[in-house]
């Protein structure tokens, strides 16, 4: 059958414990592909819409001026990415958001979108649909 298939009886004989409970879900099958084509899509239209946006303000400064992921989101919905530092320092660790996100609101929005789109289009290279090629070499020739 192809289905996403997270951990079934044969992955808990061979590691003693289901791939979802060790956090590795696996992607078979034609809702795989699907789903990662979807993602993909995802991805490189994010990268797009950045890429625009970098585009324009890129024609208003006259000099090529790529926007930060911070400065996008705050254009977009200013009150969530307020509520985002307070919440992931109070609710995990304030390292998280000094090491990791921060640096990540300040990367240009078009990296941060190019970056997950090439790895979702390169893993979709791995589970292309291996059909039958068709084989007309036994056919009669006029």
């Amino acid at each position: 059958g192809g289905d996403l298939t997270n951990g079934g009886p044969a992955d808990k004989q061979a590691t003693g414990c289901s791939r979802v409970a060790a956090g590795l879900p696996i992607v078979r099958g034609r809702k795989g592909r699907h789903m990662l084509r979807l993602l993909t899509g995802f991805f490189v239209l994010l990268l797009l819409a950045a890429l625009v946006r970098d585009g324009i303000a890129s024609l208003e400064a006259g000099v090529w001026t790529p926007v930060a992921l911070g400065q996008w989101w705050a254009e977009i919905d200013r009150s969530s990415l307020l509520l985002l530092q307070p919440a992931i320092e109070r609710h995990y660790d304030p390292a998280l958001w000094e090491d990791v996100i921060q640096p990540l609101l300040e990367t240009p929005a078009w990296q941060i979108a190019g970056v997950p789109a090439a790895f979702c289009w390169v893993l979709s290279l791995f589970f292309r649909s291996r059909k039958k090629k068709l084989d007309l070499s036994h056919r009669a020739r006029f």
